[in-house]
């Protein structure tokens, strides 16, 4: 069984995360929380989901989609100050995605802010498919 996960490479101006999955779909939530859980220190990650906002992304390529997505949930954490935690796919492909971004509002007595990430950046970013099925990306943070 593969499993999914992330991990911070380094940071300064910039950090970079490895993020991986079995499966597209998870490389997604996974990415969308290690983006979510690198700019904030969450408490209590047993709240109740609520139903988020729709979305809708097209893209030319696989890595573009992912960071097209990683993008969209950090607008949402760093604007809205929406947790985009447990999204549902009603589409998902390797150039597009249709979703809700169900999760939570940022409790700002209890969620603390480590890191303001600007945006997820174009600079050497990578999105493989491993021979046993596991997805793996690479993406740099502007912080």
């Amino acid at each position: 069984m593969i499993l999914r996960g992330w991990k911070e490479l380094g940071s300064g101006s910039d950090a970079a995360l490895l993020i991986w999955a079995p499966a597209l779909d998870e490389l997604l939530v996974t990415g969308a929380h290690a983006v979510i859980s690198f700019a904030l220190d969450i408490e209590n990650l047993g709240r109740r989901i609520y139903e988020g906002p729709e979305v809708e992304l097209d893209a030319p390529d696989a890595i573009e989609l992912f960071l097209i997505w990683l993008n969209e949930v950090n607008y949402r954490l760093q604007v809205n100050k929406w947790i985009s935690w447990s999204p549902r796919f009603s589409r998902l492909g390797t150039r597009s995605v249709s979703c809700r971004l169900d999760g939570f509002p940022v409790n700002a007595k209890f969620d603390l802010y480590q890191h303001e990430i600007k945006a997820v950046t174009r600079h050497r970013p990578f999105l493989n498919r491993g021979a046993d099925g596991t997805w793996v990306a690479r993406v740099t943070l502007d912080l």
